[in-house]
């Protein structure tokens, strides 16, 4: 019988997501002036303004990212749902309780101001205001939800004791849907590394014209958390791919935006070694094909 691989063993499915007030609502196609069959229109209209809102929005964006930067990518039909290392389990959950706390003040300051947008929407929208467009404070309340579940995906023990013929069936179908996870997972870290890289030997190459091109401290940050990150993600145990990363490591050590700007020479040997980097990365992107997985 096969070991489960690390990415069912050492991981757990994280369930993440945010619910906001949806601010956009169809509008009658015999509201439009136009010779277009009205079957064939979708015209929607904005029913409020609010830089509350926005901010609600904007949080639970810089919170998506956070956990995405930490999960691994989910080969899984289904929005929301991460594959997350138990070994950062901890901290991701720490991380969403707080944020689940820091976001309640901001969805407050928009509802202290939500009758007020829905007000100053009427004038803008006119003949297109509808008052059935704005619920209640206690139905736009709820529908700022902040999800979160936890779950392991193995096959359900009972099985084999009940029947022995089927519990080996899904033995079978997990080993296979974690094998089809482990090509997904590598392939779109692969995407991503590529994505990184990529553009960092764009940026030290110079351009057409032989001159230097703009470089911002970030391009190193951005692939030094990312290469930081990568060892506490990584369950895949994909040799080509940790190879390059520690290629990638090799290279970035120690290097200081700052000297990248000013030493030419230097700029031109860490272009040499990423261009030479970024060929292979494209190389194994080409060949790790992904598979998304649907569980139903």
């Amino acid at each position: 019988m096969n070991e489960p691989n690390r990415i069912q063993s050492d991981s757990v499915m994280l369930y993440l997501a945010f619910g906001l007030l949806r601010t956009s609502r169809k509008l009658p196609s015999s509201m439009v002036t136009t010779d277009i069959d009205p079957t064939l229109l979708r015209i929607s209209k904005k029913i409020l303004s609010s830089s509350e809102l926005k901010a609600v929005g904007e949080f639970d964006a810089e919170t998506r990212n956070y956990v995405h930067a930490r999960a691994l990518p989910s080969p899984f039909k289904g929005k929301g749902i991460l594959i997350l290392p138990v070994r950062l389990m901890a901290d991701v959950l720490t991380f969403l309780d707080t944020r689940r706390a820091m976001r309640e003040p901001l969805v407050e300051a928009f509802m202290a101001v939500y009758r007020q947008r829905a007000e100053e929407a009427r004038t803008p929208l006119a003949s297109g205001y509808n008052e059935n467009d704005y619920p209640s404070e206690a139905v736009v309340r709820r529908t700022f939800t902040f999800e979160t579940q936890v779950w392991e995906l193995s096959t359900p023990g009972q099985l084999k004791t009940v029947n022995r013929a089927l519990y080996e069936q899904e033995r079978v179908k997990m080993q296979n849907v974690w094998s089809q996870a482990k090509e997904t997972i590598t392939a779109v870290l692969l995407g991503e590394f590529q994505r990184l890289t990529g553009h960092l030997a764009e940026r030290l190459m110079p351009g057409a014209d032989g001159a230097k091109k703009k470089f911002a401290k970030t391009m190193v940050t951005n692939l030094t958390e990312w290469l930081e990150l990568f060892g506490q993600r990584d369950l895949t145990d994909d040799a080509e791919l940790v190879r390059m990363v520690e290629k990638a490591r090799a290279l970035i050590a120690g290097v200081d935006p700052e000297t990248i700007r000013e030493s030419d020479k230097f700029r031109q040997e860490l272009a040499s070694g990423f261009t030479a980097l970024a060929k292979e990365v494209d190389a194994a992107v080409v060949s790790q094909a992904g598979r998304a997985i649907n569980l139903d």
